[in-house]
């Protein structure tokens, strides 16, 4: 079963149609510099034409993993977790 995109709702105080001021994304990420660079491109050609503004937010485990350089190369912000796990790199 093929599930179909759900079109969301407008915040309160804002009219269908209007795109949101910002939309957040937060990537959990370990050793993915392979198909981080293809990864942002995908996630900006998506996400731009829906919102004012966007952010994206890598999380990866220490600045050593090469993914962080490919993701700040890639325009994204990078945050090294304090501690590991995928559950702490959302909240972190």
């Amino acid at each position: 079963m093929v599930k179909q995109p759900v079109e969301p709702r407008p915040a309160a105080g804002k009219r269908a149609g209007e795109a949101p001021r910002l939309i957040s994304v937060v990537l959990p990420a370990w050793t993915e510099a392979e198909t981080m660079a293809e990864l942002l491109s995908r996630i900006r050609a998506v996400l731009e034409p829906r919102a004012r503004a966007i952010e994206i937010l890598v999380v990866v485990p220490s600045r050593e993993d090469p993914t962080a350089a490919v993701a700040e190369a890639g325009g994204a912000r990078v945050l090294v977790q304090g501690s590991p796990g995928y559950g702490r790199a959302l909240r972190e």
